[in-house]
């Protein structure tokens, strides 16, 4: 066995064991398997069905008005009134909770 072998076993065992951990985070109850809708936001805070809040997206980024007794969580912190979330960058993932969702 010479050292690319040993090299290519490396990378192959760590590959694999990425696209695993990539396969669970997709199939996870909140991965992006589970979703099931997508919304536009326009300037005009609108409210959807399946989530608190009236959400918009403008300068400063998505944000969202929730009423009294609306709640969200947003890195495990409670989220209440207006909450802007920024811009959120291209391919990258923030996750608000609401319930079990």
């Amino acid at each position: 066995m010479t050292v690319q072998d040993v090299d290519r076993m490396s990378f192959a065992e760590e590959w694999e064991r990425w696209h695993r951990a990539h396969e669970q985070a997709l199939a996870d109850p909140h991965g992006f398997l589970a979703i099931t809708s997508l919304r536009w936001l326009s300037p005009e805070p609108t409210r959807f069905e399946d989530a608190p809040g009236a959400w918009s997206s403008g300068p400063e980024g998505v944000a969202v008005e929730l009423a009294d007794g609306e709640e969200l969580t947003v890195d495990g912190t409670a989220v209440h009134g207006r909450y802007v979330f920024g811009a959120i960058a291209e391919r990258d993932s923030l996750y608000a909770e609401y319930g079990d969702a």
